[in-house]
């Protein structure tokens, strides 16, 4: 099916197939779970108790081969206990000298500033991620064969 929109604007509308539903799970699927993972993480670092820090430093790095992001290395008051924060580049030069975050007393662990991104944010994308496929499959089944969906399912 093609639409016309005017001279030069062009919307193909394709049929849900089973090809597509696999390209889709494929990159649907490592998304979602990366997001649920990075929620689920991010949850249990702010179940610890806020404490105050002072910023050592601040540095620009790469995440996973290439995606820009900030981390941030915080000494926490009144002690000599050293933790970090991993931000996105963006949020980097937003936190002043002093900071808020959530400590769960361990060190090697990361510690989420006061501020940042809210983790239910990365739970609404995985469960977008993850949702949408399956939701999709579950059309595809119930929808294939019948007569008015034969212009949508293929």
């Amino acid at each position: 099916m093609r639409i016309e929109l005017g001279p030069t604007m062009l919307v193909h509308v394709y049929r849900l197939n089973k090809p597509l539903l696999v390209v889709i799970f494929i990159f649907a699927m490592p998304l979602g779970g990366w997001y649920l993972a990075e929620a689920i993480h991010a949850w249990s670092g702010m179940n610890g108790p806020q404490v105050d820090g002072i910023v050592l430093k601040r540095e620009e790095y790469r995440r996973f081969g290439g995606i820009p992001a900030g981390r941030v290395t915080i000494k926490i008051e009144n002690t000599e206990t050293v933790v970090t924060a991993e931000v996105n580049r963006a949020a980097l030069e937003r936190f002043g000298k002093r900071v808020r975050f959530h400590y769960t007393g361990d060190p090697t662990r990361e510690v989420f500033l006061d501020g940042e991104e809210n983790p239910l944010g990365s739970l609404g994308v995985a469960v977008f991620f993850l949702g949408c496929p399956f939701v999709l499959l579950v059309l595809y089944v119930k929808l294939k064969g019948k007569p008015d969906f034969e212009h949508v399912i293929g």
